[in-house]
């Protein structure tokens, strides 16, 4: 099991890789496709299908890394912290909120050391 605590909301994965949020859900930071606040854990219905092996919460966001490696990412969008900018140089970059997860990267035949910080 993984708990992730932010300021104003909080993530856990479960035993069986299912991802639950609750808390403050400005900016769609606890993935359930609105920005309602959500008084108990809630699990996040877009990772249904996904075996999770942990979270890490910011400010207005959430990261979840699935046993594939694959990381998705949802929430406060604002200067690219979700990893989701589209930007090319020259062009105004995409800072978008994210209220539903989003595939942000795929770890699969890579070697990283997690590190999570709020």
């Amino acid at each position: 099991m993984v708990v992730a605590a932010g300021a104003w909301h909080a993530a856990v994965v479960g035993r069986d890789g299912r991802v639950c949020t609750w808390g403050w859900g400005r900016y769609g930071c606890l993935g359930h496709g609105n920005e309602e606040c959500e008084a108990a854990p809630k699990v996040v219905e877009a990772l249904t299908k996904v075996k999770a092996v942990h979270v890490a919460t910011g400010d207005y966001t959430t990261f979840v890394v699935s046993a594939e490696g694959v990381v998705y990412s949802f929430g406060c969008g604002e200067s690219s912290s979700l990893g989701h900018s589209t930007a090319v140089e020259g062009q105004v970059r995409n800072q978008s909120n994210h209220l539903f997860t989003t595939l942000f990267f795929h770890f699969k035949h890579k070697s990283y050391l997690l590190v999570s910080s709020s």
